[in-house]
This record gives C-alpha cells, sequence and structure tokens, in this order.
C-alpha cells in the first residue's frame, strides 16, 4: 500500500509486528521471564514496523552521522551506521511511559531535506512524525528559530506530504517562550545537538516530554563540537544530552557515515543496542537467573557497551549527571572477581564476539586508564600478563629526581613523527600496578605549567582491533596541577613526566612516591660497574637504553644479559646524526626518539611515530640490541621508521611515502657501512635497483599502474646518483623556509631543478 494511504489502514498494517520477530527470541523472553526483556520486545515489536514501513534496501543518501547511546528500557534503533564490524544507532527512538515519544537522528539532514524524495529517507521521517502524532488528526510542529536554517524546510516538506492526512501547523517558538508555557500549544517540537540549552530550556523539554501524546525530534551530532572541546564529555559538557539523558538517550562524539540498509523485517538482534537491556541481563547472568548464551546477540551488545563506556565521564560527577543508577546496573554487570577477565597473547579477547560480560569488564578498565580514575582502584588482572608484574619483594620507595622542564620542539613539520607532543621525561622508576603513586614538584614554578605524569609507555590504542592481545588502552596522564598530585594505574607501568612545547622550566626538581627502581642505562652518564652490578636486576619489568638521541624500550628480561649498552647506543647515535644531516637538521636534537615493542600494536609490523612502535618479538630486539647485527646487517624496519619521523611531507610525491622514507634507511646503512647486496637488501642494490627498472620499462612505463615502493625509491635514489646526497640535504634546506601548504609535484620539480644546478 501507499505509505501515504488512510490513517486507519497504515496503522493496521504496521501493527502486524510479532511475525517479524525471529521465533529465538521470544523463545528467550518466554523462557528467561525477564520482565525487561519482555517489556522491551512488546515495545520494539509494537512500534518498529511502524517506524520503518515501507521501508527497505538500501538508503539512497550518506551523512556524517554520530551515533547515539540507547538507555532507556523502551528505547530502540531506527537505523545503524554503515560501519561493518562496529556499527551503532545513528537513528534512535523512545516510546517513554507518559507516552510521548522522542526520535533522535545523528544528523540534522536527515529530517532537515525531507520529504521531496519519496526515499527511505524520507519515509523514515513520515513514520516518525505520525508515530509521534499518534491518533491526533490535527498536530502543531514548532521548532527555535537557532534550529530553523534545517528545520523549516524539513518542517514545510512533512507538512506538505501529509497534506490530506493530518493537518499540520508549523511555527516558530522560541526556546524561552517555550519554557514559559508556550511547550503547550505544541505537539512535536524540533530541537538540534548544537544549541546551548540553558537550564530552564532543558526543564521544560524534560517537562513536554513527560506529558501524554507529545513528541521530540533531534536531529544533529556532536562529532564536529569533539574537535573545539577536545578534553569535555558529553555527559557533563554537551547541553543537548542534558535533555536527552534522562530520556534514556545520549549523543556521542563517534562519526558514522551513512547507513546500513534497512531490514526487510525487524531484526531481533536490534534488542541488544539497548544498553541497559545488555547490562540488566549480564547482572541476571552473575545472579543465576538466567543465561546469555546466544552468540548472534554479542556484536550488537558489545558494540553498544563499549560506545556507553567510553564516553562517561569520571566517577566524581556520576550523582550530578545522572549516571549513579548506571553505575550501579554496570557494576553489578561486571564478571565477580573470581572469575575476572586476564588477557594475554595467548588467550586473547575478542571485542566483537566474545562474551559481553567480558567486554564490558575491559571496556569499564580501560576506561577508567583513559580517564585517570583512581577511585577504588584496583591491580588489573592481566596487569602480570602485559605489561607485566613487579616482583612483591621490591620495594616500594620515594625517589628524587630532577627532569629538563624546557623543551623547544623541532621548528621542521615531521608529520610521521608526532613532532607537536610533549616530551618524554625519563624518570627510571616504574609504578606498580594498582597502586597510588605521588608526584610532588618541589620547583614551585613548574606548578600548573601543563607539566603532566605519565605511567605506561604503550601509547597505541587497540580498541578497534578485531583481538585484544592485551588491555586496549594501557597509559594513563595526570596533570600536575598542584605541588602534590596522586595517580596510578591498574596495569603499572614506567613513569615519566611530560614537557609541553615551549616549556622554559629549566630543572624542575620532582619526589615520586611509591614506586620501584627500573633498568635505566644512560650512555655517557651511567657506569658499566653500576650497571653491571646494580642497574640492570632493578625490579621494574620495562627498561629503557638511552643514547641521549634514541631511546630503547625494552622489557628488562631482554637487557639483563647485556653487560654493556655503551658499543649499541653509539651505534645508534651514528645512525641519527647521519639522519639529521640527511634532513638539514641540528645533530643536538630537540628529543631523543623512542622506540618501543609491544605484544600487539596499531597497525603494521612496525610504524612510526613517538614512540616508534613494534613487536615484542625476540628478532627485533635482537634487531635493536645486537651491534655485531647493525653493522652487518644494519636494521631495515628500525631505519625506515625512523625515516619517516624524519620526512618532510610536502617535499615527496603522492603515494611514495613509504619510498621517500627509505632515503634514510640506505643512507643510514652505506654511513654505518652496511653494503647492499643481492643477499642483503636486493631491492636497493645495483642489481636489484637494475632489475626494478627494466621491469617497469618492459610493462610499459605506467606511473600509476607499476610505480610501486621500490621503483619510486629508486627514482629518488637516481637523483642521489646523478647529485649526491646532499642533493637531499640541500632541497631540504629549502624547503624549510618554504611556508606552507605546499604543491607537491610540480614544486618538488621546480625545486629540484633550481638544487641540481
Amino acid at each position: 500500500m501507499s505509505l501515504l494511504g488512510t490513517r486507519s489502514a497504515w496503522f493496521r498494517s504496521t501493527y502486524c509486528a510479532l511475525c517479524f520477530i525471529p521465533a529465538f527470541l521470544l523463545t528467550i523472553a518466554i523462557a528467561q521471564q525477564l520482565p525487561l526483556q519482555t517489556s522491551l520486545l512488546a515495545n520494539f515489536s509494537a512500534n518498529l514496523p511502524i517506524l520503518l514501513n515501507g521501508i527497505s534496501g538500501a538508503y539512497p543518501r550518506d551523512a556524517y552521522c554520530s551515533p547515539y547511546i540507547i538507555w532507556s528500557a523502551t528505547g530502540f534503533p531506527l537505523a545503524l551506521g554503515n560501519a561493518r564490524d562496529n556499527a551503532l544507532p545513528v537513528v534512535a527512538a523512545v516510546n517513554l511511559p507518559s507516552a510521548s515519544k522522542v526520535v533522535a537522528f545523528g544528523h540534522e539532514a536527515i529530517p532537515g531535506s525531507c520529504c521531496d524524495r519519496n526515499d527511505g529517507w524520507d519515509k523514515l521521517i513520515i513514520n516518525s512524525v505520525r508515530w509521534m502524532a499518534g491518533t491526533k488528526q490535527a498536530i502543531t510542529i514548532a521548532s527555535p528559530s537557532d534550529s530553523s536554517w534545517w528545520s523549516s524546510s524539513g518542517m514545510a516538506g512533512v507538512k506538505k506530504a501529509l497534506n490530506g492526512i493530518i493537518s499540520i501547523t508549523t511555527k516558530t517558538v522560541e526556546l524561552d517562550a517555550f519554557a514559559s508555557g508556550g511547550w503547550k500549544a505544541v505537539d512535536i517540537y524540533w530541537i538540534d545537538t548544537y544549541i546551548q540549552y540553558s537550564d530552564a530550556h532543558v526543564a521544560a523539554l524534560l517537562k513536554f516530554a513527560n506529558q501524554t501524546g507529545k513528541g521530540l525530534l533531534v536531529g544533529g551530532h556532536a562529532w564536529y563540537w569533539s574537535y573545539s572541546h577536545p578534553n569535555a564529555n558529553i555527559f557533563t559538557d554537551l547541553p543537548i544530552n542534558k535533555v536527552l539523558w534522562p530520556l534514556g538517550l545520549a549523543v556521542t562524539t563517534d562519526l558514522q557515515i551513512g547507513f546500513q540498509p534497512a531490514p526487510s523485517r525487524p531484526p531481533g538482534t536490534w534488542l541488544y543496542y539497548n544498553t541497559y537491556l545488555v547490562a540488566s541481563t549480564l547482572a541476571a547472568v552473575n545472579l543465576g537467573r538466567t543465561t546469555f548464551t546466544n552468540r548472534t546477540l554479542y556484536p550488537p551488545s558489545n558494540n553498544a557497551l563499549n560506545s556507553l563506556v567510553n564516553s562517561l565521564p569520571p566517577l566524581a560527577s556520576a550523582p550530578a549527571s545522572g549516571l549513579t543508577q548506571l553505575w550501579s546496573l554496570l557494576s553489578s554487570a561486571r564478571p565477580n572477581a573470581s572469575s575476572g577477565v586476564v588477557i594475554n597473547s595467548s588467550n586473547p579477547l575478542d571485542p566483537k564476539n566474545g562474551y559481553p560480560g567480558k567486554i564490558l569488564d575491559v571496556a569499564i578498565e580501560t576506561w577508567a586508564i583513559r580517564r585517570g580514575e583512581l577511585t577504588n582502584m584496583k591491580a588489573s588482572l592481566s596487569a602480570s600478563a602485559y605489561p607485566g608484574a613487579v616482583p612483591s619483594y621490591a620495594t616500594r620507595n620515594s625517589y628524587d629526581i630532577t627532569i629538563d622542564g624546557t623543551y623547544n620542539q623541532p621548528s621542521y613539520r615531521f608529520d610521521y613523527g608526532s613532532w607537536n607532543s610533549p616530551v618524554w621525561r625519563s624518570t627510571g622508576l616504574y609504578a606498580p600496578p594498582g597502586q597510588i603513586i605521588n608526584v610532588i614538584l618541589k620547583t614551585p614554578s613548574a606548578i600548573g605549567k601543563m607539566l603532566q605524569v605519565q605511567i605506561g609507555a604503550h601509547t597505541d590504542d587497540l580498541s578497534y582491533k578485531t583481538t585484544w592481545a592485551r588491555v586496549p588502552y594501557i597509559v594513563s596522564r595526570f596533570e600536575l596541577k598542584a605541588i602534590n598530585t596522586s595517580a596510578g594505574n591498574p596495569l603499572g607501568g614506567l613513569v615519566f613526566i611530560l614537557v609541553p612545547p615551549g616549556s622554559s622550566l629549566g630543572d624542575v626538581k620532582v619526589t615520586i612516591t611509591n614506586v620501584v627502581r627500573a633498568p635505566y642505562f644512560q650512555l655517557n652518564k651511567t657506569q658499566r660497574a653500576d650497571w653491571q652490578n646494580n642497574i640492570r636486576t632493578y625490579p621494574g619489568p620495562w627498561a629503557e637504553l638511552d643514547s641521549g638521541k634514541f631511546v630503547l624500550m625494552l622489557p628488562s628480561s631482554a637487557i639483563r644479559s647485556l653487560s654493556d649498552p655503551t658499543p649499541v647506543l653509539q651505534h645508534w647515535n651514528i645512525v641519527l646524526d647521519h639522519m639529521a644531516y640527511l634532513a638539514n637538521m641540528p645533530t643536538k636534537r630537540a628529543r631523543a626518539e623512542r622506540f618501543l615493542v609491544d605484544v600487539d600494536i596499531s597497525a603494521g609490523w612496525m610504524h612510526s611515530g613517538y614512540p616508534i612502535m613494534a613487536y615484542d618479538d625476540p628478532g627485533v630486539i635482537q634487531e635493536v640490541t645486537d651491534v655485531t647485527i647493525l653493522q652487518t646487517k644494519g636494521a631495515w624496519g628500525p631505519y625506515h621508521e625512523l625515516g619517516h619521523n624524519h620526512q618532510w611531507v610536502d617535499m615527496q610525491f603522492s603515494g611514495s611515502g613509504e619510498s621517500f622514507n627509505n632515503l634514510w634507511t640506505v643512507y643510514a646503512l652505506e654511513k654505518t657501512g652496511t653494503l647492499q647486496t643481492s643477499e642483503n637488501w636486493n631491492e636497493v642494490s645495483p642489481q636489484g635497483r637494475t632489475s626494478l627498472r627494466a621491469n617497469y620499462f618492459a610493462n610499459g612505463a605506467n606511473w600509476k599502474r607499476d610505480w610501486n615502493v621500490w621503483v619510486a625509491l629508486d627514482t629518488y635514489l637516481q637523483l642521489k646518483d646523478g647529485f649526491g646526497w646532499d642533493f637531499y640535504r640541500n632541497m631540504y634546506a629549502v624547503y624549510q623556509q618554504m611556508p606552507l601548504p605546499l604543491a607537491e609535484l610540480i614544486l618538488f620539480l621546480f625545486t629540484r631543478s633550481g638544487v641540481s644546478r
């Protein structure tokens, strides 16, 4: 039948709902006898077919949507984002106990563009308005003028589309007037996520929603807001959520592009995007009242729980944010302490298909680490696996240290190397898992100057990987705003003081309490005898070997047999000095580059950054610590990533990022006496390069198809062959004086011509 058919026929056709619900869900609801689940199932089955009436298949238009958290016991998704394994609701609805209704869209363009196309978007808006109108034959739809830039066209479109079916009056009602009683003459109020709602506005909107038979339509996202509010929280700082959360929804700062196709029948798995249902089910499992074994329900449950927990503010704000009940239920939903979650490389966790109780447990632990939450902190059961346990015999002590509080960041835009990040100052100390340490600033001028204490070195966020071989986020940071700052991390970790770019504090004296020492060797400072007799046996499970220009961060077990780190660190200084020369930068560096191994990393076998990341693999550790290997074979992978950290992005041809950085790899190999032969790095040997070039031209010299990583590197090396390595140093000198942005290809050719004369 037509979407715009008669009102009674429309309701009859869409209320045939239970026939579309999979039988297994009905069985679950009946067999488990969970009142919440049964109630939500009935609400879902009665209302979703109405809202999706006439909609099937792909939505023809996309939008950059923010997903919604659903917490209401009567809330459910209307559309999911097109985010593969991480799909979340980008349109959600709540059927309130008052019989009023809420429909929230993750982008205002969805309702704002209604209704000339009669496509899935338009039908979703029309269905939503009809659902909110209920049996009323005449309604008033209003919005504040702050939303009129999108709502006026949408309201006009809805009015036109429903002409002859519902009599619709549209008008502007400002929020102040709405709060003063103007809401009484409004049936459906359209608002957005961008308005700065006052307390009076919030109170009026909630009062409106708790009347009988009203409708609240919300459009908008929060991902753009997050760009200008990087340290804000959606529950404590985003005004729209002060309206939505008491109604059982919250818009998040995540981003999902487009929609999954509309289902031909309401899928029962959609119920499990309701986080209240999932948490209640898990709590019931813990009490032995039910089971939760249907694995098809795990992916939506896990996606929804992760979205919720990742968005939560610190515990201290829970009462003011209306989150006390939520935290109580989440605590009940976590596994019992005796059956807590242990993640390690031999027992990884699947964040998509794993049991939701385990995923919730790790999500809350990750949240606490990310937020620096110290309330009720305890050692993670996963800490002993990674990054490692501190021996029980190791005495926790206080240590006085002095760090360099001055940091003038590199003046060059080395994008791959996190050039604009704070510099890490090593302390040689380790925070035990789950224990509070205190950082006491003995230099008053350093208080409140954006210094931070960081616990943990493993900064790669693994949240979006398909398996977790460790807790996905394990670094905590705390700003040093007072003389004494408490800090801690359930997994423990090396302790660093972070100094922001532009800081000029000079020497800063610090006392750090309740920590143990970790092996820390500094070239030209640490005495060999001290290293051999004491330092390398310190109990911290992670060690640092610091050349002054390059810091290796490795498991302590990997360096305890290293009798003298001096030769290997001297080698790394030679490498770093040559790389600095080629990049036309001082050999006295603004910061030391860092290299860290991890049980898993966010991308690749290794990746650039600060720190450079690599797998915790015996071969990798040998590659960076065995001076014989370094002097005879070199270390292509680490050199390659260091090349990225010296890479001037605007100098390279588009698509050749993985080639241009290898100029530093080849240069370091040459300058440290490593020969490029057919047996050793064949691709850059004379024979290998000749073969690559011959194949490229033999196949028609197709730049787009065949100018791959190695052919591109050969192209760059031909310029070196013709003009010497100083060609690139001189190119850098010219580029470093140019304003940004730069036109890569044409400017490269122009600059090359000038430099090569």
